[in-house]
C-alpha cells in the first residue's frame, strides 16, 4: 500500500477499531494510519527481568515486573465511588502479593486462578491499611519488550499494539521522503524498518535507533516549518516606527520606579525591531513580576507616536482590566486614547470606528473580542499578546487581514523555558528575557512545614489576615482518581471544608477550580481584588499575572505533586507590592516529626532558607527513589526564587515534559520526547538548514511543513 494511503486513511478503516474505536483514538491526537504509526512509546517496558514477590515488596515506588500465578480473584463495587474494584491474589515461591485494578471489571472474567501471567505495575502501600499491594498492573502472556504509548480512558498500550499489527497486516507502511544524503549524513535507519522496531522491538539498541528516527522526523518538520514562518514573515512589509528618545527619556522619568538592566536591554531590542522594514515577531519572556507589562508599553507608546494604532490582546476579561488600569496610570501624562473591548461591553462592535469610541482609541486593550470578525482596527501598528499561546494564529491573523502593511507583533510570557527549549519551540520568534525584577519588590520567603506545625502556621496566617491581607491556597485536583488515592489527594471542596474548621474558618473563605463557568470564575476573582475574600481555595487555574496587592500568603498542599516551574508559577501570585509575602508548602512526602522546623508566630522573622534548609536536613525519605528526587526539587524551591534558574533545574530532574506537559504551559501540538536527546535536537537542526531551500523539490516534506503551520504553538 502506498504512503498515501496511510497519509489519508482514517485508523477507523483498521479491523477492530471502527468509528466508536476511532474517537478515543482521537483523544490521543491519533486520526490517520500516518498518525498511528507516528505515535511515539513513553517508553519500553523490557519483560525479560522478573523478580519474585518477596523482592518485589521491597520497591515501594517503583514499577517492577513479577511472573506469578493468580491463587484467587475477586469483584466488589466501592460504596462510596460505586467503582469496581477487581483484586487478585497473586503466589510465587516466595509469597504472596494483592494486585488491584479499578474500573476494569471485565478483567475479573480473564484471570484464571492458577494460570500464570507477567505483571507489570507499581508497588504501593496503603497507610490506612499498611498493605502493600500491586497497583493498576498491566498482564502480559509472555516475556520480550512492550512498548508503552501515552493512554487515555478505555484505550491501553496492548490495544495500540494491536491496532499497529493489523494496519501492518493490512499493507500498511510508511514510505521514505528524507533525500538519501539526509539519511546517510546522520545514520537514519529507513522508515518501513523504524516502524517495525519502534512498536515491535527485538532488542533495546533496535528500538533506540527507531525512536530517534521519529523523533528526528517530527523536531525537522517543526524547525523547518518555523524556519518557513520567519523567512516569509521577512517578505513582509511593516508600519515604519520612528523611535523618540526624547519621548523614551520622559516617559522613563515619569515611572514611580527604575527600569531594570534587563528591561532596558529588552526595549533596545523591541526598538531595533521596530525600525525594520519587515515586521518584528518577538517574545519576551519575564518571571513573574518581572516587569513585562511596561516593557510592552514603551514599544506602544512609540508606535502610537508614529501615527499608528496598537491591539493588546489578554486571555481574560480581568487580565485586560488591569493591563488598562495599569496603562491609564503610566501614560496619564502624554497623549493617548485608550480603550478597553471586553466581552463585558455587551455590545457588538461595528465597523465603523465612530460608532464605537473604543476602537478609535490609540491603545485598544481587550479579550478575544477583539477578535471578531465585524472588528477593523485602521492603522494597526502593532499587536502586543499576553500569555501567547492561549491565541491561535489564525485569530490573530484576523487583525491584520486585508492590509496592506502588515503590523509588528510583540508576545508576552510569563512561563519561563531554558533557551535550549524556547529557541526550537518558537523558532520563528526572536527571543528575549527579563530576568530581573524591580528592586523594590522583596522576594517571596518559602517554608516546608510539616504536617505537626499547620496550627502554628494557621495562627501565623490568621495574623496576617487581620492585618489585612489575603491568601491563595492551592490543591493539586478537584477530586481523587481511584480509592487507593483517596487518603492521598486532598480535593477543594474537603480543604474547603477543613479550612472552616480551623482557626481561619471565622475568615470568609471561597474556592475556584476549573469546571466553574467562566463568569463565575471572573466573579470570585473580583471579590478577591475588591478585597471581599480573605482565603482563596482553587487548583492551578488562578491566572498568571493577576496583580492582587494584597495576597501577601501563598498555601501549597501536596506540594510533591507539582513540578518546579508549576510551584513557581503558583507562588508568583503573591509577593507582588511592598509587603512582605510568605509561601507555605505542605506535604505529606516526609516524616512529620522534625526537629528542623521553627515554631511560626508574629515574631518569628521566618528567614528564607534557613528554617527550610534545616527541615530538610532531618526529614525522612521514603523507600522509593523519586522521593529522592521530590526532595531535591523542594529544597531548590524554597531556596531558589529565580523562575529560569527553576526551570533549567525541573528540565534536568525531571525531563522536558516538566515544562512543555504541563497544563498552564498549553504548549498544543509539542511532545516532550521530541527534547530528550540534545544530539537530535541539533542533527535536526542541522539537517532543517540543509533543507529549508529546497522544499519545492521535495512536495512530501513540504506538505508535512505546512501541516505544522496550522499548530497553535507556531505562534
Amino acid at each position: 500500500m502506498s504512503a498515501k494511503n496511510a497519509n489519508s486513511d482514517s485508523v477507523a478503516k483498521i479491523p477492530f477499531i471502527g468509528a466508536t474505536g476511532a474517537k478515543k483514538f482521537e483523544r490521543l491526537g491519533v486520526k490517520t494510519v500516518e498518525d498511528l504509526f507516528n505515535f511515539l512509546p513513553r517508553e519500553v517496558v523490557d519483560l525479560t527481568h522478573t523478580l519474585k514477590i518477596s523482592e518485589a515488596k521491597s520497591k515501594i515506588g517503583e514499577k517492577v515486573i513479577i511472573c506469578a500465578k493468580i491463587k484467587s480473584s475477586s469483584i466488589i463495587r466501592s460504596p462510596r465511588k460505586k467503582i469496581w474494584i477487581v483484586g487478585a491474589l497473586l503466589q510465587d515461591d516466595s509469597g504472596l502479593i494483592e494486585a488491584l485494578w479499578f474500573n476494569q471489571p471485565y478483567l475479573h472474567r480473564s484471570l484464571k486462578k492458577g494460570k500464570e501471567y507477567l505483571f507489570y505495575g507499581e508497588i504501593e502501600f496503603d497507610k490506612s491499611t499498611e498493605r502493600i499491594y500491586l497497583n493498576n498492573p498491566e498482564i502480559y502472556p509472555e516475556a520480550g519488550l512492550y512498548p508503552i504509548y501515552p493512554q487515555t480512558k478505555n484505550l491501553t498500550s496492548r490495544q495500540i499494539s494491536r491496532a499497529l499489527t493489523l494496519a501492518l497486516q493490512k499493507g500498511y507502511q510508511l514510505n521514505e521522503y528524507l533525500p538519501e544524503q539526509i539519511i546517510k549524513k546522520y545514520n537514519l535507519p529507513s522508515l518501513p524498518e523504524a516502524v517495525k522496531n519502534l512498536h515491535f522491538p527485538k532488542n533495546l539498541s533496535d528500538f533506540r535507533k527507531a525512536k530517534s528516527r521519529f523523533i528526528f522526523n517530527q523536531l525537522l518538520n517543526l524547525i523547518l516549518a518555523n524556519l518557513f514562518l520567519k523567512n516569509q514573515n521577512k517578505k513582509k512589509k511593516a508600519p515604519k516606527i520612528i523611535v523618540d528618545k526624547k519621548l523614551l527619556n520622559r516617559f522613563v522619568n515619569l515611572l514611580p520606579f527604575d527600569l531594570t538592566a534587563s528591561q532596558k536591554k529588552v526595549i533596545s531590542e523591541i526598538f531595533e525591531d521596530l525600525q525594520k522594514p519587515y515586521p518584528m515577531n518577538r517574545l519576551v519572556q519575564g518571571d513573574v513580576g518581572s516587569g513585562k507589562t511596561v516593557v510592552a508599553l514603551v514599544g506602544a507608546l512609540m508606535v502610537i507616536n508614529s501615527k499608528y494604532k496598537v491591539a493588546w490582546l489578554a486571555p481574560t476579561d480581568i487580565l485586560a482590566r488591569q493591563h488598562f488600569q495599569t496603562a491609564l496610570k503610566l501614560l496619564k501624562n502624554f497623549d493617548v486614547k485608550i480603550g478597553l473591548v471586553t466581552s463585558a461591553t455587551k455590545r457588538r462592535l461595528k465597523k465603523v470606528e465612530t460608532d464605537n469610541w473604543q476602537l478609535a482609541a490609540d491603545l485598544i486593550i481587550g479579550t478575544h473580542a477583539l477578535l471578531q470578525k465585524d472588528v477593523e482596527i485602521k492603522d494597526l501598528g502593532l499587536v502586543i499578546v499576553d500569555e501567547q499561546h492561549r491565541f491561535g494564529v489564525a485569530q490573530r491573523a484576523a487583525l491584520a487581514e486585508s492590509k496592506k502593511l502588515t503590523p509588528h507583533f510583540l508576545s508576552l510570557s510569563a512561563t519561563p523555558i531554558p533557551r535550549t527549549l524556547a529557541h526550537i519551540v518558537f523558532g520563528n520568534l526572536d527571543i528575549s528575557q527579563i530576568r530581573e525584577k524591580p528592586a523594590e519588590r522583596l522576594p517571596v520567603k518559602t517554608f516546608l512545614i510539616p504536617e505537626s506545625k499547620r496550627a502554628d502556621a494557621y495562627r501565623f496566617i490568621d495574623e496576617r489576615i487581620e492585618a489585612g491581607e489575603q491568601v491563595f491556597v492551592i490543591c493539586p485536583l478537584i477530586q481523587t482518581g481511584d480509592e487507593s488515592d483517596i487518603s492521598e489527594k486532598k480535593t477543594i471542596m474537603s480543604e474547603f471544608e477543613n479550612l472552616k474548621k480551623t482557626i481561619l474558618g471565622k475568615r470568609r473563605i471561597a474556592f475556584l477550580h476549573g469546571q466553574m463557568k467562566s463568569n463565575e470564575k471572573e466573579e470570585i476573582i473580583a471579590k478577591m481584588l475588591r478585597g471581599e475574600i480573605d482565603i482563596l481555595v482553587s487548583t492551578s487555574v488562578i491566572e498568571v499575572g493577576i496583580d492582587i496587592k494584597k495576597a501577601t500568603v501563598m498555601i501549597i498542599e501536596d506540594a510533591d505533586r507539582f513540578g518546579l516551574s508549576q510551584l513557581h508559577q503558583f507562588r508568583g501570585r503573591i509577593g507582588r507590592s511592598n509587603l512582605q509575602s510568605y509561601c507555605f508548602c505542605f506535604t505529606s512526602a516526609f516524616a512529620q516529626k522534625d526537629k528542623g522546623y521553627r515554631k511560626i508566630s508574629s515574631e518569628t522573622q521566618l528567614p528564607q532558607g534557613a528554617t527550610s534548609e534545616n527541615s530538610f536536613k532531618h526529614s525522612k525519605k521514603l523507600k522509593a527513589e523519586t522521593d529522592q528526587r521530590t526532595r531535591e526539587r523542594l529544597k531548590a524551591f524554597v531556596q531558589n526564587s529565580d523562575g529560569f534558574a527553576l526551570a533549567e533545574l525541573d528540565l534536568k530532574l525531571r525531563g522536558p515534559g516538566a515544562l512543555l506537559g504541563e497544563e498552564q504551559s498549553g504548549f498544543k501540538g509539542i511532545n516532550p520526547l521530541w527534547f530528550e536527546n540534545t544530539q537530535i535536537l541539533a542533527d535536526a537542526s542541522n539537517a532543517a538548514k540543509d533543507l529549508i531551500s529546497k522544499l519545492d523539490e521535495n512536495l512530501i516534506l513540504k506538505n508535512k511543513v505546512s501541516s505544522y503551520l496550522e499548530v497553535e504553538h507556531l505562534e
